[in-house]
């Protein structure tokens, strides 16, 4: 509890600035710790229904840690380090958006993509990565060799609802 109010009192007395800094840095860390835990285990399940998303899931994990030494010992490159993150996720979001279709809740998953980039990146720089999500969702139908398993209704609302939440 002591450890608690004093990170309360350390906060009250730090910049804007560094207040969002340590955000950041918070969120980052957790995100990474959990994300490659996730995907690890992942990687075992996924690999049962193919090898491809299984070797994706591992690399992904290793990719987290990765990042999560890398901000340990390097915290001025935040921001660098956030935009690499986001990528990566992007990445292995679309990947399981197309290599993954006996999976019907993976489109959410760019929901927590859109709301990582306007936490990390702000308003204007959100706004484009909201854009490149949308794209990637209305690709999926047309790419050819692809069953997005998602009827056009259903990516319609996806689009309107990841508006909504911007």
């Amino acid at each position: 509890m002591k450890k608690y109010l004093s990170a309360l009192l350390l906060n009250a007395h730090s910049s804007e600035g560094e207040q969002e800094f340590k955000y950041k840095a918070a969120f980052l860390n957790s995100v990474f710790f959990l994300a490659g835990v996730v995907a690890f285990g992942m990687g075992f399940i996924r690999w049962r229904e193919s090898a491809v998303m299984g070797m994706i899931d591992f690399g992904f994990s290793g990719c987290c840690f990765a990042l999560l030494y890398t901000l340990r010992r390097h915290k001025a490159k935040i921001e660098l380090i956030s935009s690499v993150a986001l990528m990566l996720s992007f990445i292995l979001f679309f990947a399981i958006y197309l290599l993954a279709p006996y999976n019907t809740t993976r489109v959410s998953l760019f929901f927590l993509l859109s709301a990582s980039a306007l936490f990390l990146k702000g308003r204007k720089i959100g706004f484009f990565w909201l854009i490149f999500i949308l794209l990637a969702i209305m690709s999926g139908p047309l790419l050819p060799h692809v069953d997005a398993a998602y009827s056009h209704l259903d990516i319609f609302t996806t689009c309107v609802y990841l508006e909504s939440v911007f």
